[in-house]
């Protein structure tokens, strides 16, 4: 059974979050940096609360902890947000800038994806980007939950 979570909209408050931490959730993934949905939602109220709600989000943002009134739980970013927001160009380009930035053999986590409701008119866009990385010893694509077990093994941390 899956131990993740991620909120509709990215929009998580602090009493969603303790909320998904008591029914038992150990992983989030509803951070993300606003940017990307800046064509689409930047007229509507959710860009706002998307801002205020991850203020300290943005593209380049790695994993972290959030203490909740019901324990913790491990951050994934959703670093660039989801197929209905970001071309296959830009997901290519966030990858690149995440490895330039990167330090010699440091591990960084990139979190793109697709909405399931929607994969039909999106998921290409994904196919795209992993088909140009296809063999490529700079990346490794894996499962939000499998990131998060490299995560905590790079960390040492065995905890949610």
């Amino acid at each position: 059974m899956s131990k993740s979570f991620r909120a509709a909209g990215w929009v998580a408050s602090r009493n969603v979050l303790t909320g998904v931490r008591e029914a038992g959730f150990e992983l989030d993934s509803s951070a993300t940096d606003r940017f990307w949905t800046n064509d689409e939602l930047a007229k509507f109220n959710i860009y706002a609360r998307l801002g205020e709600v991850w203020p300290q989000v943005n593209q380049h943002t790695q994993p972290f902890k959030i203490t909740t009134a019901a324990g913790e739980l491990l951050e994934m970013p959703n670093t660039a947000a989801m197929a209905d927001y970001v071309s296959a160009e830009e997901m290519d380009l966030h990858l690149k800038d995440v490895l330039t930035k990167a330090q010699a053999g440091e591990v960084r986590f990139v979190h793109f994806g697709f909405h399931f409701e929607s994969a039909a008119r999106f998921i290409m866009r994904v196919a795209q980007t992993l088909a140009k990385w296809e063999g490529s010893n700079q990346i490794r694509f894996m499962t939000l939950e499998q990131a998060a077990q490299e995560y905590r093994r790079q960390t040492h941390d065995n905890q949610p």
